[in-house]
């Protein structure tokens, strides 16, 4: 296996609105029901938390269909205006794969926005 499909990936598409977590990312979380996004705005990091419960802040998983797919989306214009707002690297058209992170203890992904770098084109459909 190449050394990136073993850590945890998300795409930030701004200009869609739209975060993707690569399926191999849920599936490091154990193939949760339901994730959590959580953003700290002071250390500019984005984590992905597991849930196996329905809440106000959570999304769920739908595997069926993910069949085919390397990505579960998350589409919120408010969130990305928000990521775009504290971390000047973020631009309005564009996006941006960040590799991740994976704590075993706490189950949990996290991203460092500064190390968000740009994508296009073939590299996008990989996520």
């Amino acid at each position: 296996m190449k050394n990136n499909v073993c850590k945890p990936t998300i795409l930030i598409d701004t200009k869609k609105s739209l975060i993707r977590i690569h399926k191999q990312t849920l599936y490091m979380l154990g193939s949760p029901a339901y994730v959590e996004l959580l953003v700290n705005p002071e250390k500019l990091y984005v984590a992905v938390r597991t849930s196996e419960t329905r809440t106000n802040f959570s999304h769920k998983i739908n595997w069926s269909k993910l069949c085919g797919k390397n990505s579960y989306e998350i589409f919120s214009k408010i969130l990305i205006a928000r990521l775009i707002n504290i971390c000047e690297k973020l631009q309005f058209v564009g996006s941006y794969k960040i590799i991740g992170n994976y704590s075993f203890d706490e189950n949990i992904a996290c991203f460092d926005l500064k190390k968000a770098f740009e994508i296009s084109g073939e590299d996008y459909e990989k996520i």
